[in-house]
């Protein structure tokens, strides 16, 4: 590839998203712009690898608590949006006293964070403490950084789900240690069943459709 043709490449990232960063590129880009945008569109590929709402608040303090409520990592400062996993239906964000709550048409949803000595303290003690956070919450999801595990749990499971989880990433010597990605749960309230069923039925289809979309850009930066 010739350095013109990276370029182009580079400018094709940026178009994809200048919408969501607040930092604007020189027609003749340094190296540092290259940099940025590499950084920047990395990141913006794993969390728009799930289906997502973009949250565009104009309160700052909002949109910093609804990026880290939406497992953004730190170290992204200049992105202007929050990526907000949903099942990719249309959403309403609302704030009340106790966070963030994602109202969608069949579930509303309230992602909440661990602490994360207490975590690594006692992990049961840890999950109970947060699902009493949201006594009306009949199932969760459990929060991995960027991701969502895709099946949900019931208030009973969940801390089982959660202990395995960090039994099996125990090693703080490496990568993959619980600590440094298990950050919380999403509650997830509903009035019947059937309403969590279409809720898992449109982030599945709405997830297949994203993957789709994420292949043809790929082919169409190449």
């Amino acid at each position: 590839m010739t350095l013109s043709e990276k370029n182009k490449l580079y400018k094709r990232m940026y178009r994809e998203i200048k919408s969501f960063v607040s930092f604007a590129i020189s027609k003749k880009l340094t190296m540092r712009e290259k940099r940025l945008i590499t950084h920047y569109y990395n990141e913006y590929l794993k969390l728009t690898a799930r289906p997502f709402h973009v949250y565009r608040p104009r309160n700052k303090t909002h949109l910093k608590k609804a990026q880290k409520l939406a497992g953004h990592p730190s170290g992204f400062p200049l992105f202007k949006v929050a990526f907000i996993p949903t099942s990719g239906e249309p959403v309403k964000i609302k704030w009340t006293k106790s966070g963030m709550k994602i109202v969608g048409k069949f579930v509303t949803s309230e992602p909440l964070l661990f602490d994360p000595f207490r975590l690594v303290e006692n992990p049961e003690a840890e999950v109970n403490r947060t699902t009493a956070l949201a006594p009306k919450a009949k199932q969760f999801s459990i929060m991995c950084g960027e991701h969502l595990i895709p099946q949900t749990e019931s208030r009973n499971n969940v801390p089982r789900e959660v202990n395995r989880l960090t039994a099996k990433y125990a090693n703080e010597d490496k990568n993959n240690f619980f600590g440094n990605w298990l950050i919380g749960l999403t509650a997830h309230e509903f009035d019947n069943q059937g309403d969590l069923a279409d809720y898992k039925k449109d982030r599945k289809s709405n997830k297949k459709k994203l993957a789709s979309k994420r292949r043809k850009n790929r082919k169409n930066l190449k």
